[in-house]
């Protein structure tokens, strides 16, 4: 339960900071859901098309309620490196995050957003690692080594901009901060990738989307709610 209180703590943080710069009352009808916006993110097979080590793909889903905006973000992620010896390393797995962003452009009517945020994170995936080790005497010599149904954890810090570009098109970005990772312990291969993580290799790392979404309405908003 540790990173949900940790997760707790940050979004009541964030939560006070908002209602902090906020002066004037808001009616309750203000945090009934006016829209659901779900996108795709260009990141993802960007990176797969320039890089035939990492496939990829990540999708998002936020709804509005006034300043505050409950995400969940899912994927898919792989990575397949060969070395020039002939050991290689695969391992392919799903993501999910779920938090709450804050929207910190208040007034602007067409509720475009600069946000702070926060995510807990899970990945499950499997991985596979072919060493090749060559002997003078005795020659080339394979070790296989796996692990099946792994699990990570860890916490997200996040920014960035959602800006509508026309009707229900819209465009944005969200940076990540990375931290607080818990990996499996009984494995019989050390993890060095981690789908929708990253590298494990440093205790903290940074992540980047840019989503394209479209934003369906649920109910109509009064202009400067």
């Amino acid at each position: 339960m540790r990173p949900f209180n940790n997760i707790l703590l940050i979004l009541i943080g964030l939560s006070q900071l908002a209602f902090a710069q906020q002066k004037d009352s808001v009616d309750a009808k203000a945090f009934i859901p006016t829209g659901i916006r779900a996108g795709w993110d260009l990141v993802s097979p960007a990176r797969a098309e320039l890089s035939n080590t990492f496939k990829g793909f990540e999708a998002s889903v936020d709804i509005d309620l006034y300043r505050y905006y409950p995400t969940i973000e899912i994927g898919n992620a792989g990575r397949n490196y060969l070395s020039e010896n002939g050991s290689s390393y695969e391992n392919d797995g799903n993501y999910w995050r779920v938090g709450i962003d804050v929207n910190f452009m208040k007034k602007d009517p067409e509720k475009n957003m600069f946000f702070l945020g926060a995510r807990y994170a899970r990945s499950s995936y499997s991985e596979e690692a072919r060493i090749v080790t060559t002997d003078p005497l005795w020659g080339d010599y394979d070790q296989v080594l796996q692990n099946n149904n792994l699990t990570a954890s860890w916490m997200e810090l996040t920014t960035g901009m959602r800006i509508k570009v026309w009707k229900i098109l819209w465009l944005g970005y969200t940076a990540r901060f990375k931290f607080a990772k818990n990996l499996d312990d009984n494995v019989n291969l050390l993890t060095t990738d981690v789908p929708g993580y990253g590298a494990t290799d440093r205790p903290n790392t940074w992540g980047f989307s840019y989503y394209v979404m479209v934003k369906l309405p649920v109910r109509k908003v009064k202009t400067g709610i």
